[in-house]
């Protein structure tokens, strides 16, 4: 979303749907981040640049129960 930060993205996904499973994706690491989310109910963190195969194995555990 070209004209909102990430935070104020996921802010607006949870607006919309605050039972929403969000990912964080980004060049910074997860401490970096993560801590602008924490407590805000974020599902996980992948640093890019990142495998198919990480991504796909946090999106099998967003879609568990």
């Amino acid at each position: 979303m070209p004209e909102l930060s990430g935070e104020e993205t996921f802010e607006e996904i949870r607006r919309i749907d605050p039972a929403a499973r969000v990912i964080l994706t980004s060049g910074f690491s997860e401490e970096e981040a993560g801590g602008r989310f924490a407590g805000k109910g974020l599902l996980g963190f992948l640093q890019k640049p990142y495998q198919t195969s990480a991504l796909l194995a946090k999106l099998h555990e967003a879609m568990e129960p």
